[in-house]
C-alpha cells in the first residue's frame, strides 16, 4: 500500500540555493536515465506549487522504467485525450 500523499512546502525558486539544489537533483537523474542512440528521451517537468511530475518519454519504454526503478521513481501511467476541452461542470 502506498503512503498518504501529500504535497512537500512550496519552494522559493527566486533563491540561488533552491535554484542550484534543483539543478543538481535534475542533472542526477539525467545523468542516469538511458538517453543515447535508440532509446534518446524526452522530458518535460509538469505540475505547480508543492508537487509536480516529470513526464519522460523513451521508444525503450522497458529501459526506461529499469531506470526509473533504480532511481526510485515511481510511474504513474497516463493517456493523452485527443479531443480538447470539455465541459465537466456547470454551476
Amino acid at each position: 500500500m502506498l503512503p498518504e500523499f501529500r504535497n512537500e512546502p512550496l519552494t522559493d525558486f527566486s533563491l540561488d540555493s533552491n535554484r542550484s539544489a534543483f539543478r543538481a537533483a535534475l542533472a542526477r537523474v539525467e545523468s542516469r536515465l538511458p538517453i543515447e542512440g535508440k532509446n534518446r528521451i524526452g522530458g518535460k517537468i509538469v505540475g505547480a506549487g508543492g508537487g509536480g511530475f516529470l513526464v519522460l518519454y523513451g521508444e525503450d519504454k522497458t529501459r526506461l522504467r529499469r531506470a526509473m526503478s533504480s532511481l526510485g521513481l515511481r510511474e504513474i501511467r497516463f493517456r493523452f485525450d485527443f479531443e480538447g476541452t470539455k465541459m465537466v461542470a456547470e454551476s
